[in-house]
């Protein structure tokens, strides 16, 4: 069986999706694949319900100099979206959908799209304008008549997409919205109930908005077929996966406005409960042995501890923590990693240091973030072991971390 799928696909990246009406009927009959037209939903208006927000989309790329320009700057639209007979997978931006089951992708609008894999969920590889898409033929679906909300998408179970790019569609709905439209359900994968610190962003940001709704959770690779689903695009984006060129500034984008309504709801919410922890003035964002990308991390920590900083591993802190850890912070270190998303909580003028493998060298999520908060954020480039490998490891020299961060303390 296992050898059968890899000869069929073989055959199809062979041909670039490209095969006769009777192979590709073939492949249907036999449950294996099939070819579907990639529908991006920047260009299906025709689902489009009702514009939530609207304006600038910005990237600035990363530097080792003082510099808060903008590389990239567009307008851009999210709004809301409505499709009948949806198939979704709760941990992919993509779904099948309609009597069809015509395709659909949330894509980065920007990006160079022969670059870009979005090949999550149910897709196993597409092109420019076609997917191969597979589904479990065998497997139970389970199917919901009530109007339902998605809030999910590619890296949902990860402390970045979740807290940056997906719950934060939550602030862009109304309980006036819920009602409109009857929505009744949240659909949501199930890694939201089990990690506590996205589970506290999820309820932070019901709880803001007022929203009524029963929370349905689904399991990886769970089918559901819902009746009528509801989907915001993402307004804060970032290619999944890439290939070839492993990093651009215009593989992202952020909004100014999404970032400071996640920025001042956390923060309020951080005066209220007001968290009972040390917060150092100087901090280095520390990686426990088991993370990827591992680096000289000793050689480089004992410098900056000889600094007055202090070393912080913060998946053992709750959301709230991490968020007045952040915004207490003056002076922050660490390699690029999905910590760094908490910059949106730092003060202006907060200083960071950082710094991306050779083939992320363009990585752009961060020093954008740092800079819609007027953050000084540099970057230096380190050292990959496998340059064309995205995860990994690499060694950065000390001696030209002690030359920015010396030149850093005398500020730009």
């Amino acid at each position: 069986m296992i050898m059968i799928n890899r000869l069929i696909n073989h055959y199809l990246l062979k041909h670039e999706l490209k095969i006769n009406p009777f192979m590709e009927f073939s492949l249907r009959w036999m449950k294996r694949v099939k070819i579907e037209k990639i529908n991006w939903i920047d260009q299906l208006d025709t689902h489009q319900v009702e514009v939530l927000l609207e304006g600038d989309v910005l990237s600035k790329k990363p530097s080792a100099k003082c510099d808060n320009s903008f590389s990239v700057k567009q307008v851009y639209k999210t709004a809301l979206y409505t499709f009948d007979d949806a198939l979704i997978h709760p941990r992919s931006s993509n779904f099948l959908y309609g009597s069809s089951q015509d395709f659909m992708i949330d894509r980065v609008i920007n990006a160079d799209l022969k670059y870009c894999d979005y090949s999550t969920g149910y897709i196993r590889y597409h092109n420019q304008t076609h997917a191969l898409i597979k589904t479990k033929s065998n497997s139970k679906i389970n199917k919901y008549n009530e109007n339902t909300l998605y809030i999910g998408g590619n890296g949902v179970y990860n402390y970045y997409h979740w807290l940056i790019e997906i719950a934060p569609k939550l602030l862009l709905i109304t309980s006036e919205i819920i009602e409109k439209y009857s929505i009744k359900n949240l659909i949501l994968d199930q890694s939201i109930k089990e990690t506590p610190s996205l589970h506290e962003i999820l309820t932070l940001f019901i709880d803001h908005q007022k929203l009524e709704l029963n929370i349905i959770y689904k399991k990886n690779n769970e089918l559901s077929l819902f009746k009528r689903l509801y989907y915001i695009n993402h307004q804060n984006n970032f290619v999944f996966n890439s290939k070839e060129k492993l990093s651009s500034v215009s593989y992202s984008y952020f909004s100014q406005d999404i970032i400071n309504k996640i920025r001042n709801v956390c923060l309020q919410q951080v005066q209220i409960s007001s968290p009972q922890i040390s917060c150092p003035e100087k901090i280095f964002l520390a990686r426990k042995a088991n993370a990827i990308r591992g680096y000289n991390q000793s050689e480089i920590l004992e410098f900056f501890e000889q600094q007055g900083f202090t070393a912080l591993y913060l998946e053992d802190y709750s959301f709230s923590e991490q968020v007045k850890i952040f915004n207490q912070a003056k002076f922050i270190v660490g390699p690029t990693g999905a910590a760094w998303s908490n910059i949106i909580f730092s003060q202006p003028e907060t200083q960071a240091l950082s710094w991306l493998p050779e083939q992320i060298s363009e990585f752009s999520v961060f020093s954008t973030l740092a800079a819609l908060v007027q953050c000084d954020m540099r970057f230096l480039v380190a050292q990959a072991h496998d340059p064309e490998n995205p995860h990994s490891d690499y060694s950065i020299d000390l001696s030209k971390i002690i030359e920015l961060y010396q030149g850093m303390k005398m500020r730009c």
